[in-house]
């Protein structure tokens, strides 16, 4: 099954608070933690999950089938990760 995520590029407005959003609206909101700038970096990286399954993609293609960058694609498209 593969799920459909909204559309990248994904950014963090921080004049908005801690939302992730696209031009479709906000795909998530990241809580403020107790590590103090934690939430700054989960921020980030969920900002990049676009790009980042794009370029586990295009590793893929160009360079064949690696099994952590298979699993990890399967994961973010809604599949199994074992």
């Amino acid at each position: 099954m593969k799920t459909k995520h909204t559309p990248g590029p994904w950014g963090c407005d921080w004049t908005r608070g801690r939302e992730i959003d696209s031009k479709y609206g906000i795909v998530a909101v990241v809580r403020k933690g107790n590590a103090g700038t934690t939430w700054v970096s989960n921020a980030c990286l969920i900002a990049a999950a676009p790009e980042l399954l794009e370029a586990c993609k295009m590793a893929v293609k160009k360079h064949g089938e690696f099994d952590y960058l298979m699993k990890a694609i399967a994961k973010a498209e809604g599949g199994k990760d074992d």
